[in-house]
């Protein structure tokens, strides 16, 4: 049955259904990314804008007081500074972390120390079982990622992080 199940994902992601020849649709490709970039940056919002690699996609928001930034793929690194600097001249002020891995969290420590640095209770806690750089093996390594700052304000169910003109409901 898992095997099953597999191979008509690999048949519908390489193309084709497991009843016979379909292309997939062109919104299934995603956005374009520019090889020269390296990074496609597309506003989705009113102040809300989408960054991708390809792979992993993340957002900020300007807010007209600062940015506030969600995750941080080593995947895309520094490329994500550029992406708001395309966009806005507002420094990072916040950062919110979605979840703990590093795959989407790595690279955090490129964003300003001064930042405050926004998680759930359980993100820290988790963070701060993992992210001792004295590790064999540092917290994200595997995913090109370092230490990252731990979380300076967190919440338990829900948090809205009011900012500016702009409100983002956390939960």
């Amino acid at each position: 049955m898992r095997y099953a199940i597999l191979g008509t994902m690999l048949a519908v992601a390489m193309g084709h259904s497991a009843m016979g020849e379909a292309a997939l649709p062109d919104v299934a490709s995603g956005m374009a990314v520019p090889e020269n970039k390296g990074y496609a940056v597309e506003r989705i919002g009113e102040s809300l804008h989408l960054v991708t690699d390809g792979f992993y996609t993340t957002m900020f928001m300007t807010t007209g007081e600062g940015t506030i930034v969600v995750d941080a793929p080593p995947s895309i690194g520094d490329k994500m500074l550029q992406a708001i600097r395309d966009v806005t001249n507002e420094p990072i002020r916040w950062v919110v972390y979605s979840h703990s891995h590093a795959d989407h969290i790595g690279a955090a420590s490129m964003y300003p120390k001064e930042a405050t640095y926004i998680a759930h209770k359980e993100t820290l806690a988790r963070l701060q079982r993992t992210n001792d750089a004295g590790r064999v093996a540092p917290y994200g390594a595997f995913v090109g990622g370092k230490p990252v700052p731990l979380p300076t304000v967190t919440f338990d169910d829900q948090y809205e992080l009011k900012a500016g003109n702009q409100s983002l409901a956390l939960s």
